[in-house]
């Protein structure tokens, strides 16, 4: 099992929140 760097966690919760904020503001 391989440690995953937290910032690089952040960085990857932050894309996936913005790209769902995209799609939910293209209602």
């Amino acid at each position: 099992m391989e440690w995953t760097k937290p910032e690089f966690v952040e960085v990857k919760m932050d894309a996936e929140i913005n790209s769902y904020q995209d799609d939910f503001s293209g209602i």
